[in-house]
Order: C-alpha cells, then structure tokens, then sequence
C-alpha cells in the first residue's frame, strides 16, 4: 500500500482473509487493481481505506478473487498466462515460446504478467506462479476441450525441444 492501512481495512481483511496472508495479499491486489482504495485521514486511524461501503462487495473465496484478477489481464496477457498453467506451476520461457510459434511480443507479454504478479522469475528462461493457487485458478478458467489442446500443444512442443534426448522430460 505504500502507508499505513486504516483500521477500517484491517478490520474487513481480518473478517475476509480468515487469517490467510495469501488471502490478504489478493484482496488488497483485487481492491488497488479496481482502484477501490483511498487514503482516509478521518477515523481512529487515518490510512488507506475502502472508498465506500460498495467497495467490500468481492468475490466469496480465494478462487473468485484470483479468476477476478486475471480476468482483468489483457487478453493476450491472459492467454498467455493460461497456456503457462498448463505446464505446472513452473515453466520455461522457450517451452512457451515453442508452443506458441510466431508470437513476437511473447517476452513482453510474460514479463507484464511479472509485473502483475501473476509470476516471478526464477532464472532469465524460467519462471514460477506466485502461488500454486492463481495457477490452478488460471488453468481452471479455460475450457476442458481448451485445456486438452494445450496439452497436447504441450507435449508436441517438449518433443521437438528435445528430440535430441527424451528421456530426462
């Protein structure tokens, strides 16, 4: 937040996080995303607040906070960020780049999903979901015929990438 919350805000994340720091880490990124806070300088402690009482209405659990956030991502972000879900929670840069031939901007586009902490970088090719759930939550968005065609895009992509020698993927 870059302040100090107010009590208000701790109050509505300690009764929506349930005590879950993951939880509290999406629904402050849910609320800054949608521009749903404002510095509040009344109150018994000034700080950053919901900006009205409309504001709390969000998702019902962690699963709806995180599909909320990604649905926000562009639309080529997004596709992006759901076609990495298919390969686990970590992946290859050029296992991406081989599924998806042609995309120029692909580098772009996986590191604006960094900056939306969708993932974050482990090494220059290979990256990691933030957390195993906003994987699931980005692989579950997508249809079961969607997901099976990424699979197989999958597999076909690790094969050319490693034909040299299969046997270690």
């Amino acid at each position: 937040l870059q302040g100090p919350p107010a009590a208000s805000l701790l109050d509505f994340l300690e009764l929506r996080a349930q005590g879950n720091p993951f939880f509290v880490e999406q629904i402050l990124k849910y609320l800054q995303e949608g521009r749903r806070l404002g510095l509040q300088t009344a109150g018994r402690t000034p700080g950053w607040a919901l900006n009205s009482a409309r504001e709390a209405r969000l998702p019902i659990d962690l699963q709806g906070v995180l599909v909320a956030r990604l649905d926000r991502l562009t639309q080529q972000v997004k596709e992006i960020v759901q076609t990495a879900a298919v390969l686990g929670r970590e992946f290859e840069v050029r296992l991406l780049a081989e599924m998806l031939q042609g995309d120029d901007r692909l580098n772009e586009k996986v590191r604006k999903a960094a900056e939306e902490d969708i993932w974050a970088a482990l090494s220059e090719i290979r990256y990691i979901f933030r957390h195993t759930m906003l994987r699931e939550a980005a692989y579950s968005m997508q249809v079961e015929a969607q997901r099976l065609k990424l699979h197989t895009l999958a597999l076909e992509s690790l094969e050319r990438l490693h034909a040299a020698d299969l046997s270690l993927h």
